[in-house]
């Protein structure tokens, strides 16, 4: 669909869809939020759901054991214990101890061009309603956090990206030949 000759482009097509010269799927952070924009013109990174790989970077990671840490049961009882003897805001200090200005903290990393994100939880279930799944262009901020779920490597899956971004293709296709028609 993409290949150059196959499909003529409406003039507000985005660039990073006209001539592409590098595609990317399930594609980690790999530069800065500045860089990543200044590729979109060539790059298209395809993303799947929650795949654990597009959010793979120092920065998400130390953002989740940060996460996680906060939610532990030690550390509610410390804050507990610490706020009964007068010590308030102890999420303030080991967020500052973690995250600030002073702190060695990891380079926010983005996943390089435009980004097509493929929805796989809000994909038709019953046999009468399959199709593509929903796919949309994202921010690449979308990809700085960690989502824990059964579905997070699952998502990486080669077959299940190739099986999507043919069915998305394919109903691409079939629009802009429909559209042609008419």
């Amino acid at each position: 669909l993409l290949r150059e000759g196959e499909l003529q482009e409406p003039e507000d097509t985005p660039p990073a869809l006209r001539r592409p010269l590098a595609f990317g799927i399930g594609t980690p952070p790999l530069l800065s939020p500045e860089l990543a924009e200044a590729s979109a013109a060539w790059a298209v990174s395809v993303e799947r759901g929650v795949d654990f790989i597009s959010r793979l970077s120092v920065f998400g990671v130390d953002r989740l054991v940060f996460e996680l840490t906060q939610a532990s049961a030690a550390k509610m009882a410390t804050d507990w214990f610490m706020k009964s003897i007068g010590h308030d805001n102890m999420h303030h200090r080991r967020y500052e101890r973690t995250f600030g200005a002073d702190s060695d903290v990891a380079p926010v990393l983005v996943p390089p061009g435009r980004i097509v994100h493929v929805d796989t939880r809000n994909r038709p279930n019953s046999a009468a309603a399959r199709g593509p799944p929903l796919a949309y262009w994202a921010a690449s901020s979308f990809y700085q956090r960690y989502f824990l779920g059964f579905s997070m490597f699952a998502d990486h899956l080669p077959k299940d990206y190739f099986t999507d971004i043919s069915m998305i293709s394919a109903a691409a296709e079939s629009r802009a030949a429909s559209s042609v028609e008419a």
